[in-house]
């Protein structure tokens, strides 16, 4: 997990390792918040989505009673190939069935890799 201090490191981080662990913790103190709660949580998600960033899980900062500072977030860039296929999987439509199932047949023998590591990242 980077230990990033400000949003702009995070981004720069993402160029490298397209998926960053980031805690609640983290993320309160790179906003400059002084404790969690709901409104917190929203305007985090705002300031992720202003910054074209993607999370999840998502229920973490979208529908969270009780926030705790060790609560992981997944960060990734919502237009990188992990990004997209992240996306697609967590937004389900015909358009992204379509993007995953090209992604898929474009080269066979990355595909199961590819699927495999949506799985890992989405805990399954």
């Amino acid at each position: 997990m980077a230990e990033n201090s400000s949003i702009d490191e995070l981004v720069q981080d993402l160029e490298s390792e397209p998926i960053q662990v980031v805690t609640l913790l983290r993320l309160r103190e790179i906003f400059g918040y002084k404790r969690l709660g709901n409104r917190v949580l929203v305007d985090i998600s705002k300031e992720l989505a202003n910054r074209g960033l993607g999370y999840f899980p998502r229920e973490i900062l979208d529908a969270n009673e009780q926030p705790r500072q060790w609560e992981e977030l997944r960060i990734f860039r919502k237009q990188s190939p992990v990004g997209k296929l992240v996306t697609a999987v967590l937004e389900p439509s015909h358009e992204n069935d379509l993007f995953l199932k090209e992604a898929s047949t474009n080269d066979e023998t990355n595909a199961a890799a590819v699927l495999d590591q949506i799985r890992t990242l989405l805990g399954d």
